[in-house]
């Protein structure tokens, strides 16, 4: 029994691999192309050498029929290593996945005596094995059947053969690896030759292209220094001719009389004006190539600035629409914040104006009691002198009024108006004493003077230019920390300092609160 179960293990070891060419094997994963092989062959860590497998493209869905012919190493990276071709067919990169499976064979249809089909090739000898007779009590046995006598074959011997088969077969696989692993070093070694044979060949082609630019130029300067000597011998001849016929001219000017020498003269005095119309003629062409030239470059300089003018134009008016577009956002809630701010300032400004003057009223009335009191208590014994007129404060420009619902019409102002003056009023704090001389105020210049309060426009405050940006930058600090909104533009030479977006109706407060900051004159520019 022990025998014939190890008949059955030999028999299942030679049949397994043969098995696995025929159906059962699936296989997805990434591949290389490192086989140095032709045609569509593959290496695979277990497949049976010389069975045939498909492989697909996961990608592409395009299969092709391969044959295993090596065995790689297992590995987590890759499952199989195809030949360049099987690469190539398949469109793969480096990223591609594929499947590897072998085809499940049809199950044999029965001949029937109409048709006949070919035996299908037998892949191993069929093996018959006799009955093993079962000794277990336990088994149910079926009735007894009549059975011929048959002769029982010897289990040894079909053992034996067995393992004569199996031998066989593992060194027949063993002699086929080693063929193939030298066929495939013979072929490596025949594309190496081949490759160092076309470097070679490639290496001589250089030096042979070499050797003829070289040829080329060595015929080059030959040609060119026997085309210099050339002219060089005609020069010479021309020169030799020339002084030979000078020679005969004076030879024959001592030989004949004065009227050749004239002739001769006169002709050499019109050759000398031919020569120097000519060049009068050649110098005035110079100098007219020259201008031309200038000209030409003077009007593409000029183009190319008026270019950049026009992309700068383009830039700059871009960037405003931007931040046109980015201020008109914010600039109503500001506008309906500042006009609340401008009313309540216009309001503490009209409270403080208003003590100011009574202020004023009842100093000067007390004054003028003081001064009454002693004139009478000390009569003065010479006639009295005029007393000194008080110190006259510029005058203020009243606050519009908060609201104008039905405003009287308003006189349009004179094409250049005069610049008005602006008194910025202090706060009731810092008001002098009584008994000091009043304190001259600075006076703010608003140019070309303060817009009607009830046209509806909107005006950029341009409070000073400066030649350096770090100027610039700290007077913007400045009035930006009074809570205006400050831009800055540059103009050439100069940086332009701005107040944005004040309403016709608030200029006179913001002149107010720009002189509290030192600003003395004030440009009024409509948006």
């Amino acid at each position: 029994m022990r025998r014939v179960l190890f008949g059955l293990l030999a028999v299942f070891l030679f049949v397994s691999p043969v098995m696995a060419q025929v159906g059962g094997f699936s296989q997805t994963g990434k591949v290389t192309h490192d086989l140095e092989a032709t045609g569509f062959t593959i290496g695979h860590p277990s497949l049976p050498l010389n069975s045939k497998v498909q492989v697909v493209n996961t990608l592409t869905r395009k299969e092709i029929e391969v044959t295993v012919i090596s065995r790689v190493a297992p590995s987590a990276d890759r499952i199989a290593d195809l030949s360049p071709s099987v690469w190539i067919e398949l469109g793969l990169t480096s990223s591609s996945e594929v499947r590897i499976y072998s085809k499940t064979p049809e199950p044999q249809r029965p001949v029937t005596q109409s048709v006949e089909k070919p035996a299908e090739p037998a892949i191993v000898p069929p093996v018959v094995l006799p009955p093993v007779p079962q000794t277990s009590q336990a088994q149910v046995l079926p009735p007894p059947v009549p059975v011929p006598d048959v002769p029982v074959p010897d289990v040894a011997e079909i053992m034996a053969q067995f393992t004569t088969m199996f031998l066989e077969t593992l060194i027949e696989l063993e002699v086929r690896d080693i063929e193939e692993a030298r066929a495939a070093r013979e072929a490596r070694e025949v594309r190496e030759a081949r490759d160092i044979e076309e470097a070679r060949a490639a290496r001589e082609a250089r030096e042979a292209r070499e050797a003829k630019d070289i040829e080329d130029a060595r015929i080059a300067r030959e040609a060119r220094e026997a085309r210099e000597a050339r002219e060089i011998e005609e020069a010479r001849i021309v020169r030799e001719a020339r002084e030979a016929r000078e020679a005969r001219m004076i030879e024959e000017a001592a030989r004949i009389a004065m009227e050749v020498r004239e002739a001769r003269e006169a002709r050499e005095i019109e050759e000398a004006r031919i020569a120097r119309e000519a060049r009068e003629a050649r110098e005035a062409r110079m100098i007219e190539e020259a201008r031309i030239a200038r000209e030409a470059r003077e009007a593409r300089e000029a183009r190319e600035f008026e270019e950049a003018r026009i992309a700068r134009e383009i830039r700059e008016a871009r960037e405003a629409r931007e931040i046109e577009e980015a201020a008109r956002i914010a600039r109503e809630a500001r506008e309906a914040r500042e006009a609340r701010e401008f009313e309540e300032m216009a309001r503490i400004a009209r409270e403080a104006r208003e003590a100011i003057e009574r202020e004023e009223a009842a100093r000067i009335a007390r004054e003028a009691a003081i001064a009454r009191a002693a004139l009478e208590a000390n009569p003065p014994a010479s006639p009295p002198q005029a007393a000194p007129p008080p110190v006259q404060q510029p005058p203020a420009i009243p606050p519009p009024p908060a609201t104008a619902p039905t405003p009287p019409p308003v006189q349009q102002p004179p094409a250049n108006p005069p610049p008005q003056t602006i008194s910025p009023t202090p706060p009731p704090a810092q008001q002098a004493p009584a008994q000091q001389a009043p304190v001259q105020q600075p006076v703010i210049n608003v140019i070309p003077g303060l817009p009607d309060p009830n046209n509806g426009k909107i005006y950029n405050l341009q409070v000073g230019a400066f030649a350096s940006i770090e100027s610039a930058m700290d007077i913007s600090q400045k009035i930006r920390n009074v809570g205006f909104d400050v831009f800055q533009e540059f103009n050439g030479y100069t940086y332009r300092v701005l107040v944005k977006d004040i309403p016709a109706s608030m200029v006179y407060f913001a002149a107010q609160r720009l002189g509290i900051v030192g600003i003395k004159e004030i440009w009024l520019r409509e948006r």
